[in-house]
């Protein structure tokens, strides 16, 4: 770790040893990670833990398998791990973990480095061609959003006193999304209107329209969420439509901390399953 202090930078908690403190940061960038508290910074966090990784923009293919890995230090542990291409030089020396890792593999390190490539014009292709891509990356049967894990859940690896972990995967299809403004408004037609949103409880879905904007949430087309009496079978699109709706007066959620407050209580209570508008 990059200071002496076994404490964390954001949050002041002090912990026995630097493994220790690894744990809890890496916990924030991990493939399952907490959700962003807003006080962990991911991107100092990811500078941090891998701050011997002086060479990260360098990308390293594997002569083996093919795999592509973007840390010098990682790509000469997996070939040592994996025993690709022999094993390392038993005369040399191994350096300490805060120096630069010395190359020991019996090949040349520029003969694996990957050459960097011009962008693809993606924006060149017909729009019938990117919105059938847009459609294989972010199209997916059913985008759940879960509460609170029960100390009964069989899956324990994916929460942390009892908070729900979020799936980072390496490859975020969201990703695109953030390429630049062009792709952004194309994109995020394809996944509003044509994905599925179930909610595990209806006091996650005014977060949600919160979170994504009044822009994005005129687009959504199927919204389930479960109450007690009610579960998530059934299309609830066109009881929050009214609430999306710009026009209308005295529902603007974004603006109008009442109209939120009556949104999530009428959510909440079950009323919009009993035509309570």
């Amino acid at each position: 770790m990059p200071w002496d202090a076994q404490t964390c930078r954001f949050c002041h908690k002090r912990f026995v040893n630097n493994t220790l403190l690894w744990n809890h940061l890496n916990r924030y960038i991990d493939r399952w990670r907490i959700p962003a508290d807003g006080i962990h910074d991911v991107l100092q966090i990811e500078q941090i833990l891998y701050f011997n990784d002086q060479d990260t923009k360098e990308k390293y293919q594997c002569p083996t398998c093919s795999k592509v890995i973007r840390s010098r230090r990682r790509f000469i542990d997996h070939v040592i791990y994996r025993g690709h291409y022999g094993d390392p030089d038993p005369g040399k020396k191994q350096p300490t973990t805060k120096r630069r890792r010395q190359w020991v593999l019996p090949f040349s390190e520029e003969s694996v480095i990957v050459q960097p490539q011009a962008p693809f014009p993606f924006l060149r292709l017909p729009y019938d061609v990117r919105h059938l891509i847009y459609r294989l990356v972010l199209l997916s049967n059913t985008t759940t959003f879960y509460g609170t894990a029960k100390l009964s859940c069989p899956s324990r690896k994916r929460y942390y006193q009892d908070i729900y972990l979020q799936h980072n995967p390496d490859r975020n299809p969201l990703a695109l999304l953030i390429t630049n403004r062009q792709i952004y408004e194309e994109a995020r037609r394809v996944f509003y209107t044509q994905n599925t949103f179930v909610f595990d409880t209806g006091d996650f879905l005014p977060v949600f329209l919160m979170d994504i904007g009044r822009h994005n949430a005129e687009l959504l087309r199927s919204v389930h969420w479960r109450t007690k009496m009610h579960h998530s079978g059934d299309n609830q699109i066109k009881f929050i439509r009214p609430w999306l709706d710009s026009s209308s007066s005295g529902r603007d959620i974004w603006t109008n901390e009442l109209a939120y407050t009556q949104f999530l209580g009428v959510i909440t209570s079950g009323l919009c399953h009993l035509d309570y508008y």
